[in-house]
Order: structure tokens, then sequence, then C-alpha cells
């Protein structure tokens, strides 16, 4: 039994190695954030700078058989 206390032992980290856990965990976890909002602000900045004109209707499509789709 004092064996088993033992291995368990050596394989909990030291109280001291609990920070350095939780460091880097946070540290993942705020890159992951910022990297998202970077990616969130271009897919906004791209959509803002798309032009919108001149806006388009299903309407104001020219039908393929119509005489303003001749080349001619």
């Amino acid at each position: 039994m004092k064996r088993i206390a033992r291995d368990v032992e050596r394989l909990i980290p030291p109280p001291d190695g609990w920070p350095l856990l939780r460091g880097a965990l946070l540290g993942v976890l705020l890159g992951a954030l910022a990297a998202g909002l970077f990616l969130l602000g271009r897919a906004q900045g791209r959509q803002v700078a798309e032009p919108r004109w001149p806006p388009t209707s299903p309407g104001s499509a020219i039908a393929p058989g119509s005489s303003q789709a001749s080349p001619l």
C-alpha cells in the first residue's frame, strides 16, 4: 500500500508546479482568444470594405433569351 502511495505522490506534480501549469493554460486560452478576435475583426473589415454599389436585385438580371443578352 505504501508503494502505491509513493507512486501516486511521484505522479502528482509538486505544489510549486501548479502555478506554472495554470500560467501555461491561461496563456494558451488568452492566445486563442486574441487569435479569434483578430480573425473576426479581419472578416468584419473585409465585409465593410466590399463595394456594395450597384445593388443587385433578383429582377435586374437579363434573361439569356432576351435581345439585350445578345452579343450582336
